[in-house]
């Protein structure tokens, strides 16, 4: 601490490499414990003595938990001078501290010098200091600061002032104040608006009801309910109990009928499983819109017993509150109060209920065998009867409920009451079926809303705008409704949002909604650093119109900067500038707003031009207007560019505008993809200077430093970016941003050479390992595209083929023989299939190695470089020809005639198959040949696909060209007429979203990321393995079971599912929908690491539909065990057991209990067994799973595991 720095490193002497570090921080963090334990003011005081040798950090503890006696001189002068630390965090600190103390005049003076800084929180924190002074402390700070040079201190004191003015308690000093006004003799703009605030008469608060409404009118709508005092809700629990009992009896009866009957339902994502009724009951599909019994399975069924058992409305609503109560019951401990207590509550249950009586009842329900069944049922009919004979009922009971406990009581009784209530209220909402109903419902609800001042039984802004529509409240409680309640801030969101319908629905709303903006903006606009009562609603407004509420914003602003990013909106802690920002970026131009009118606005106004055109950046709504104004050409394609080259999602509005301007989608932007001409255009049309202030002012249309890449791009197109500066840092700092540079930085065309040397540097660049490989692979994707689109190439595709057509170029030279002596010749080749070798002659002779002395001679040295160049260019152009058959990309006549001219490619080329239009058959001559030897002549404009499996599927010639094949001897570069094709079967098209042909495999991770990532596969620890079709915006997904609590942790990964995901919205993509190219891809990689990384080391069967083929498997081992109490049905096993019924899942090993539901059982795939995949019939680790689970299932009474047990028993 005594060195004065804040680190210091000692290396050793004996040892090199070897350093040990020592911090200030790290010493004083020790001092803090020790000085901690009795808090000695001695020791204090030296701490404070190290301030200046310590991070932030220490200091903010030392003001935290050492600052405790204001009476310490030592203490009291460190908290001041935290006023002047560096950390506004610890400035912010010491102000709250200062809060609890009385100040001396010397040190009133040093809280008014903070008031020269700008930041927000601490101006806040110190006008409250300075306000809870005395009179004449007040009276000497109010003065120095109004005759101040500092225009922050000014400002200061005037929204000081103007607390005051709104203090009544306060009236006289602010009278004396405002006398003292003129000292301020040449106000700015920003402190005339706060003199303007000073002078106006009307002050606005919520006091007054901020002009809007009379806060102190109590509506006192509850006059209007009437008390049923002849009902009673007791007589429907005791009335009809035998009746439901036998009712849910035979409801019971019947699902046992029913219970192996199998069928589907549909997830939120589309996935679809296959259940069993006797096992699990719920809705087909989940997506709310159908409640009634046509969401469940056997519809009919359900409907016709209850129509023949004569149930009444009473009864069914007896029955639902039953299953409502068991959850109060035991979920909320209920009964146990219940039992436990003498006070108000029992009496009023006691009064209301028959609590014995509904206690026996739901023990009763409890024991039904279906008892889940039962309950989603019961639901459904109550949905499914006539609106207009429950609700009253309905009503009936939330009125004896409310009205039979004393008000007086309900303060004590407020969760309880509402426990009580919520089924029937939830009821009575939706049984509403006209006005008269909604009225009854309204009015009931307002009742409890009010007895429990408003915190509870919250009205949802519909109820709000149809009860003042039709009467029910006046316009004061919809203002309070708006304003000062708890929902109120959610109220005005949605009545400001454009996504919400509120509105549409309900016009109503629109005079209240544009009467409070108006109050609102008027307040906020003329607000100081301190908070107003209606900041946190103004951070609610989510849409406003009016270019004069723009330009009133823009001033209230003045040269504040604007804040980036999300604003976070909380407690009373809101700056000026952050609440202002809100609103510029919800504000939005109205019919009529023009140019025109923003110019007369701008008369007289200090407003540059450079802060227009920030507000444009930031609010682009307002980007029209404003280029309109300046006049500058080419504006709105400049600043739209700006906004599309962002790392950041596109809303609705921006890709619409976006669009106008490229072809490019915004998925690709933010992936990087750079569009040169809409660059080129904007640069050209605005020119160098004020292209360069719009690129200043691009800072504001996003937060952090996502606006950094269109600066760069920028930057790099202009050629401000030096190559080889921005290659190093690739190379050594792996910086995306510059990879996607590098590509866009200008072609020399003074270099014959330069796109291909950066071709090759972009290639080489996904060699930097699996794991950059994964990261970056996207990345040098778009890079590529980017230098593409630099070079005036068509895609990636042409521009590939183009560089290596370049390279062979520069190897023809190498192909003619040379003489190196007198005795050695020699010559590169490239052999029929498209390998290069070195031909080697000694006085004619073919040699088959080059002699010992010749091998370093420059001219072998160079040609052995060539070899090796030309082998991977074949290597590159097959994995290019392969890649092309599985995307489907095309080709045109003329491209391919180039290619087949490189003789490393030409020999790939003629051994594969084309597709034109529906034609088969290889290249030949500007041909295809089929199998049959037709020749047909291709077209200029014809388009050229490398043929897939799945085309000669659908021809029908398949087995032709494998046959074919066979007898030319032809050897294919790569699997094309032998592949195989994978296309969804039974299983899958039924999951709908989900395919679980490989589930239960278990694979090596290392040899899987080692398979996959030649195959475009990327790896994320959050999502597992994915590999994205970019131009088809699908993204495939592996899910992999590792079960780190259980048993397989010691076990290799299993594979549970593959799924395909839309690119733009992440939605499930239903497999009918997925291209079946695509598809059997996927599966075909999927089968290549089942087939290679399985733990087993065989490759197991999955091209049969595997329900099919486990239900045949299934059949013979239950024959040969011997076990006539399993059933096969459908895709379950069906299974009688000593301890129960239970269905097993032929497809995902799924066990059901009947009336139980699933049982949780983990697997455990224990497969470290070499080449015997299994010990028995199958070899399909899934299939053993689920035949493990029959079989123990099948003996239930020997079944040991305690949680199996504790699950079936």
């Amino acid at each position: 601490m005594k060195v004065g720095k804040k680190e210091i490193t000692i290396s050793s002497n004996a040892f090199d490499d070897v350093s040990i570090t020592y911090s200030s921080d790290l010493i004083a963090n020790k001092l803090l414990y020790l000085t901690a334990y009795d808090l000695d003011e001695e020791w204090i005081a030296q701490l404070f003595m190290f301030k200046d040798v310590v991070s932030t950090e220490i200091r903010g503890m030392l003001l935290e938990y050492f600052c405790h006696d204001f009476s310490n001189i030592e203490q009291r002068k460190f908290i001041f001078e935290s006023l002047a630390d560096k950390s506004i965090a610890n400035r912010e600190f010491a102000l709250n501290k200062l809060m609890k103390v009385e100040l001396l005049p010397t040190e009133v003076q040093k809280i008014e010098s903070v008031l020269k800084l700008k930041t927000s929180s601490i101006r806040r924190s110190a006008i409250q200091i300075l306000l809870k002074q005395s009179d004449e402390v007040l009276d000497e700070t109010v003065e120095r600061l109004l005759t101040s040079k500092s225009e922050p201190q000014r400002l200061a004191v005037l929204e000081m002032i103007t607390e005051l003015k709104g203090d009544l308690n306060r009236t006289k000093q602010y009278e004396r104040y405002k006398e003292k006004l003129t000292f301020i003799s040449k106000p700015t703009e920003k402190e005339k608006l706060q003199l303007a605030k000073l002078t106006e008469t009307k002050m606005y608060s919520f006091k007054n009801g901020l002009g809007l409404f009379e806060p102190k009118d109590h509506f006192h709508i509850l006059t209007e309910i009437e008390p049923l005092y002849d009902y009673t809700v007791k007589k429907i629990f005791t009335a009809s109990s035998e009746k439901i009992k036998q009712f849910l009896i035979g409801l019971s009866d019947i699902i046992h009928q029913h219970r192996h009957y199998q069928y589907q339902a549909e997830y939120y994502d589309g996935y679809k499983e296959t259940l069993i009724l006797g096992s699990q009951l719920q809705p087909l599909y989940v997506d709310g819109k159908n409640k009634g019994l046509d969401n469940y399975p056997l519809p009919q069924v359900w409907r016709d017993y209850i129509n023949e058992s004569n149930i009444e409305v009473s009864d069914l609503l007896e029955l639902n509150y039953y299953f409502e109560l068991e959850h109060l019951f035991y979920n909320f401990n209920l009964l146990k109060h219940y039992h436990s207590s003498n006070d108000q509550r029992k009496i009023y249950l006691n009064e209301l209920f028959p609590v014995e009586h509904i206690e026996k009842m739901v023990r009763w329900l409890k024991e039904l065998t279906y008892y889940s069944q039962i309950s989603q049922l019961a639901s459904a009919f109550l949905v499914e009867y006539d609106r207009t004979k429950i609700f009253p009922v309905v009503n009936k009971v939330l009125n004896t409920m409310i009205h039979q406990i004393p008000v007086d009581e309900i303060k004590g009784q407020k969760r309880f009451l509402e426990f009580l209530t919520a089924p029937w209220l939830d009821w009575s909402a939706t049984m509403a079926h006209d006005d008269q109903s909604f009225k009854d419902y309204f009015l009931l609800k307002y009742n409890l809303y009010v007895t429990h001042n408003f915190k509870r039984y919250h009205l949802s802004l519909e109820e709000v705008a149809r009860a003042f529509q039709m009467n029910l409240i006046d316009e004061h409680e919809v203002y309070k409704e708006l304003l000062i309640r708890e929902e109120s801030k959610h109220h005005l969101y949605r009545a400001t949002s454009k996504h919400d319908d509120i509105v549409s629905k309900y016009p109503t709303i629109v005079p209240f909604r544009e009467k409070i903006l108006l109050r609102i903006l008027e307040i906020e606009l003329k607000r100081g650093d301190l908070p107003t009562e209606v900041t946190n609603l103004a951070m609610q407004i989510q849409y406003f119109e009016g270019i004069d509420y723009f330009m009133k914003i823009l001033l209230a602003l003045d040269k504040e900067v604007f804040v980036r990013g999300y604003i976070y909106c909380y407690g009373d802690g809101i700056a000026k500038k952050e609440v202002l920002s809100h609103l510029l970026k919800v504000c939005y131009p109205k019919a009529g707003d023009d140019e025109v009118v923003l110019k007369e606005l701008l008369e007289n106004k200090k407003l540059t031009e450079k802060r227009l055109l920030e507000s444009a950046m930031y609010a682009p709504q307002w980007i029209e207007i404003v280029s309109k104004l300046l006049g500058w050409k080419g504006l709105r394609r400049a600043a739209w560019y700006f906004h599309a080259h962002i790392n950041e999602t596109f809303s609705a509005e921006k890709e619409t505008i976006v669009a106008h301007y490229s072809p490019i989608s915004p998925e690709d932007f933010n992936d990087g993809a750079f569009d040169i001409e809409w660059f080129k255009q904007s640069y050209n049309e605005l020119g160098e200077e004020r292209f360069a202030i719009l690129y200043d002012c691009a800072k504001y249309i996003s937060a952090g430093a996502n606006h950094r890449r269109s600066q760069l791009f920028a930057d790099a197109i202009l050629g401000k970016l030096d190559l080889e500066t921005i290659k190093n840092s690739i190379v050594e700092k792996r910086n995306k941003n510059h990879l996607l540079c590098y590509s866009l930085i200008p072609v020399d065309h003074t270099n014959k050479k330069d796109v291909l040397f950066r071709y090759e540097f972009l290639r080489e660049s996904k060699t930097f390992g699996a794991q950059r490989r994964a990261t970056e692979a996207k990345v040098v994707m778009i890079a590529l595209a980017n230098l593409a689109r630099n070079a005036g190439y068509k895609d990636v595709i042409r521009l590939t083929w183009d560089m290596e057509a370049q390279k062979m170029n520069d190897v023809l030279q190498y192909l003619q023989l040379k003489q190196l002596d007198e005795e050695l010749s020699v010559q590169l080749t490239i052999e029929e299939q498209g390998k290069a070798d070195i031909k080697i002659l000694k006085n004619g002779k073919a040699l088959k190695s080059i002699p010992a002395k010749y091998k370093k001679h420059d001219y072998i040295v160079t040609l052995k470089e060539v070899k090796t160049e030309l082998r991977n260019q074949y290597i590159r152009a097959k994995e290019e020809l392969e890649r092309s058959m599985e995307m489907g990309n095309v080709f045109t006549l003329k491209e391919l005639e180039t290619i087949t001219q490189n003789p490393v490619v030409a020999p790939i080329i003629s051994a594969l198959i084309f597709k034109v239009g529906e034609h088969l058959g290889f290249f030949v001559d500007g041909a295809l040949v089929s199998s049959s030897e037709e020749r047909f002549e291709i077209n200029k404009n014809d388009v050229i696909v490398i043929a897939h499996p799945l085309d000669l599927y659908h021809s029908g010639q398949w087995s032709n060209y494998q046959r074919k094949l066979f007898d030319l001897k032809l050897k294919q570069p790569f699997k094309q007429v032998f592949r195989e094709l994978y296309l969804p079967n039974e299983d899958e098209l039924a999951l709908g979203t989900i395919s679980h042909r490989y589930a239960g495999h278990q694979i090596q991770p290392r040899k899987t990321v080692a398979l996959l990532k030649n195959r475009l596969w990327t790896v994320s620890y959050e999502e597992g393995l994915q590999k994205v079709y970019y131009k088809e915006n699908i993204i495939a997904k592996i899910f992999a079971m590792a079960d780190w609590l259980s048993p397989a942790d010691v076990e290799a990964p299993t594979i549970e599912a593959v799924q395909f995901f839309d690119r733009q919205t992440y939605k499930s993509v239903d497999i009918t929908n997925v291209p079946k190219l695509i598809f059997s891809e996927i599966m075909r990689d999927i089968d290549l690491v089942v087939s290679i990384a399985h733990v087993g080391g065989v490759d197991p069967e999955a091209s049969l539909t595997t329900v099919e083929m486990r239900k045949a498997i299934v059949r013979e081992a239950v024959r040969l065990m011997k076990f006539e109490n399993v059933k096969l049905e459908g895709k379950f096993a069906q299974i009688s057991g000593d301890l129960g019924e239970y269905s097993v899942h032929l497809g995902s090993g799924m066990v059901y209990k009947q009336a139980f539901g699933a049982l949780y059982i983990i697997p455990v795939h224990s497969q470290h067994r070499g080449k015997i995949f299994l010990p028995f019939i199958d070899d399909d680790p899934k299939t053993a799973e689920i035949l493990s689970k029959i079989v123990m299932f099948a003996e239930d009474k020997k079944i040991k595991d305690p949680s199996i047990l504790k699950q079936i028993k």
